[in-house]
């Protein structure tokens, strides 16, 4: 029988599946529970060495010996301080070396608690991965302890080796051995093209086949020529912000297709295999129905290596850039046909864009039809960003985000960063509370004519307006939206724009054509809504997609 703690009986799954075999264990009450769990293990070779100074020394001296990681048990307080050294002579002589300790649970920190003292950076600098497991009551924190162990101990030999740290948090009860089996749980591995792997096999084994692109500046533009068949053996999907970096044409609609989808049709258009690259995905459309739907293997591409696990079904990283990896894809799957990219393709071909009354929603589409070729889109996060992906970015349009953290400060000055430099139109869509936030990026510098903005105006922030159970409450208009009366056509006019307004869209038919054209001075839009039209014609716009599909 086993801890009935569920992080321990994950750790413990996990070290034998990464192939961990030797621990040396040290004696203590709070560690016991790890230790006992240990010692259940058939597979599991333990030690017992009393000191812990000299316990790591010992992990050390087998890992010399054998070449593969060794681990310490050991206790919360003092115990841990002991295997410095040890963890100083790992990390300089890049021995796989993994301390394995155990803490009191957060809330006894600083209460008077015995043995208790921060643990959780205590060899920082001298490990290659420290990470703090806490005990599980959920789902989503067992999704997580889970990425965290396999990251640590894929650090252990990544670009050299080194010692780790894993301090798991122990509460009461300590010491109940009710489990009879270990979890199954998911291993992630990372390698690089060069190792060992049967990609081609592993490609025809799977017939349902997605590629989903994340966020992606055009300094990855796709540069790979020879990657033709790669079009017909993925569903490649990607949003606005993935701009050029895909081989052909991707579907870039598919999050309004995944709202209007019934079960039965997410099941069939769920894929066995998903590659991904690029940083943020947006679509919480995406992520719920991958997560609903897990595919059976997920590879993140990535020079870095990082594990990304943005759909919590994660299985390999393969350390490497992203577009030669698609190009050593495209030799191998010439052989390997299948329906699924056009069972794709066919779905989202009927899904319309809005066509709803004026508000943020309906500008933004408007803008987005009359954009010229070979301009720039800048968009705030937020109800810029998410209405945008509803429609389809005409050819030549490049798209740029602070997606990165998705906070509402810097998006103006981000773009005129780029704008200041650019040979192109920059167009600024931007929502009120971002610009007024950033307004002073206006300050210093003249402005040249390819800078044209859009303030989306309704007087505070829509999305936070319109969050479930507060929706329409004045305390909600007050404290959460943010509301204002402001304008910001004294300052755009002092600044030298050519200012236009829009209330209406009458109004806003009239001014796109000049807003849209090239000009001999910097163009400022102001487009006035009401806050809570968007979303209200947003959610009556995906209900009007599920009839249109069912019928």
């Amino acid at each position: 029988m086993y801890s009935e703690k569920k992080h321990i009986l994950q750790l413990t799954a996990l070290l034998r599946q990464h192939g961990v075999r030797d621990f040396v264990l040290c004696p203590g009450g709070r560690c016991a529970a790890v230790a006992y769990t240990f010692l259940q293990m058939d597979e599991f070779h333990c030690h017992q060495i009393t000191d812990e100074r000299g316990a790591g020394f010992f992990a050390i001296g087998i890992a010399l010996q054998t070449g593969k990681p060794a681990a310490v048990v050991c206790n919360s307080g003092s115990a841990l301080l002991n295997l410095f050294p040890a963890v100083a002579e790992a990390f300089y002589q890049q021995v796989p070396l993994i301390i394995i300790s155990t803490d009191h649970p957060r809330a006894d920190s600083r209460q008077g608690a015995e043995e208790c003292m921060p643990q959780t950076k205590v060899f920082s600098g001298l490990v290659k991965k420290s990470i703090c497991l806490s005990e599980i009551g959920n789902d989503d924190e067992t999704r997580y302890n889970n990425l965290l162990i396999n990251e640590a101990l894929l650090a252990l030999n990544h670009r050299g080796k080194g010692p780790i740290h894993i301090n798991l948090s122990v509460g009461e009860p300590m010491f109940r051995y009710t489990a009879k089996t270990l979890p199954d749980e998911r291993v992630v591995l990372r390698q690089s093209m060069n190792d060992s792997f049967e990609l081609e096999a592993v490609l025809a084994h799977f017939t349902r086949r997605m590629v989903v692109v994340g966020q992606m500046s055009l300094i990855y533009e796709f540069d790979k020529t020879d990657v033709g068949p790669l079009r017909k053996q993925f569903a490649w999907l990607s949003e606005n912000w993935s701009n050029q970096t895909t081989p052909g044409v991707a579907i870039r609609n598919f999050d309004a297709a995944i709202c209007a989808m019934n079960e039965l049709q997410q099941e069939a258009l769920a894929p066995q295999l998903l590659i991904t690259y690029g940083g943020q995905v947006m679509s919480k459309s995406l992520k719920k129905f991958l997560r609903n739907h897990p595919p059976t293997e997920h590879w993140h591409i990535s020079e870095e290596g990082a594990l990304v696990d943005t759909f919590g079904c994660l299985t390999r990283v393969i350390e490497m850039n992203p577009f030669d990896f698609l190009e050593n894809v495209a030799s191998k799957t010439e052989s390997l046909p299948t329906e699924f990219p056009a069972q794709w393709e066919t779905f989202c071909c009927n899904i319309p864009e809005p066509d709803v009354p004026y508000c943020e929603l309906h500008a933004i589409g408007k803008l987005i039809r009359a954009l010229p070729h070979d301009c720039a889109l800048h968009l705030s996060c937020g109800s810029p960003l998410r209405y945008a992906q509803m429609f389809r970015m005409p050819d030549g349009v490049e798209v740029c985000c602070n997606g990165g953290v998705n906070g509402t400060e810097g998006a103006l000055s981000t773009a005129l960063g780029y704008a200041s430099l650019s040979t192109k139109i920059n167009f600024v869509v931007i929502g009120d509370l971002s610009f007024f936030t950033d307004m002073n990026a206006l300050l210093s510098l003249p402005f040249t004519a390819n800078l044209h903005i859009m303030l989306l105006n309704n007087r505070g922030g829509e999305c936070f307006q319109n969050m479930p159970g507060v929706e329409g409450s004045e305390q909600a208009r007050r404290f959460l939206t943010a509301e204002h009366t402001a304008s910001a056509r004294s300052w755009a006019e002092h600044r030298g724009f050519d200012y236009l307004v829009a209330l209406d869209t009458e109004d806003l038919d009239f001014v796109m054509p000049e807003f849209t054209s090239a000009s001999t001075q910097p163009m400022f839009l102001e487009v006035f809504t009401d806050k809570e039209r968007g979303m209200r014609y947003l959610r009556e716009y995906f209900h009007q997609l599920k009839s249109h599909i069912l019928s």
